[in-house]
């Protein structure tokens, strides 16, 4: 449903270009050359262009940006440990999301144990 949704919205934004842009013929004594041209004055088009920017380049980025942040601070807040015992022992002791502090790396640390 999402999907359909994005797909509605950018057919309907991007239609306008179809009134906006108009197609012109130059014929010549041999050829004819075909353009695509601006059917308004060129200064009515800037704003078009900084919302298409912001919309489709400067929108996703923020919130590709924040997504990650996200799923970052999740994933290093609560380490994944790979052994289910080891995560018992953290919540029986009170210590959940507990991150070690040694600069060594053991079997169950955070690092290894993001194993794919």
């Amino acid at each position: 449903k999402i999907i359909l949704l994005v797909w509605a919205f950018i057919s309907l934004y991007c239609m306008m270009w179809l009134f906006l842009l108009d197609i012109k013929h130059t014929s010549y004594k041999d050829m004819t050359v075909v353009i695509c041209d601006y059917r308004v004055s060129r200064k009515f088009y800037l704003p078009i262009y900084f919302l298409d920017f912001i919309l489709f380049y400067i929108a996703p980025l923020v919130l590709a940006i924040v997504l990650y942040w996200m799923i970052s601070r999740i994933l290093f807040l609560n380490p994944i440990h790979s052994d289910p015992t080891e995560s018992n022992k953290h919540q029986s002791d009170g210590s959940i999301g507990h991150q070690q502090t040694s600069d060594t790396l053991t079997p169950n640390s955070t690092a290894t144990s993001r194993k794919q």
